[in-house]
């Protein structure tokens, strides 16, 4: 989809300003918003208008998924929470051929939307997830100066003794490479 190529692109530059725990936030209201616009469209060109909005959200979603695992998630845990990451995509994917098929003989007019619809509950629930369960990197954290913010974070997560000046050095020696 190049409305999600187009959120993918600019997905960067709201990550490294808002952080990844409020692009997630934001990433999920605009794919919510973009969902029910679409279920509830009046026209077909509404319909593709909201559509545009859901691309958006998806491409940004998809891009800060990984950079937050990345950042939180324990060095000999990643790569198995991204693989989990893709295979809840991959779920997704089926999730609604199910719904395509558990709605069959409802009226098209109904069964569509419905459809559609229902792509709202998963982000739904991370957005829930974002606000009650899910800190911010601490390595974002540390990119804005607010340290004790990150110690806090990582004290939370349990991480090793140490994670908190190995985020230091790197940052600070992407400063210096001019990367940060």
């Amino acid at each position: 989809n190049g409305c999600a190529i187009a959120g993918a692109a600019v997905a960067h530059v709201i990550i490294d300003k808002l952080g990844r725990r409020r692009t997630f936030t934001v990433s999920c209201c605009v794919f919510i918003f973009g969902v029910l616009g679409m279920a509830s469209a009046p026209s077909y060109g509404w319909l593709l208008g909201f559509r545009v909005v859901t691309g958006l959200g998806v491409g940004v979603g998809l891009s800060v998924d990984p950079v937050y695992i990345a950042e939180v998630a324990p060095a000999d845990r990643r790569g198995a929470l991204v693989s989990c990451s893709e295979i809840a995509i991959n779920v997704g994917i089926l999730l609604g051929f199910i719904a395509a098929y558990a709605f069959r003989d409802a009226s098209p007019d109904v069964a569509w939307r419905t459809m559609i619809a229902l792509g709202a509950v998963m982000p739904s629930i991370l957005l829930v997830l974002t606000f009650t369960v899910m800190p911010e990197t601490p390595r974002w954290l540390v990119q804005k100066g607010r340290v004790a913010e990150a110690r806090a974070v990582l004290f939370r997560l349990k991480a090793k003794e140490g994670t908190l000046d190995e985020i230091q050095a790197a940052v600070r020696e992407e400063r210096e490479r001019g990367a940060a």
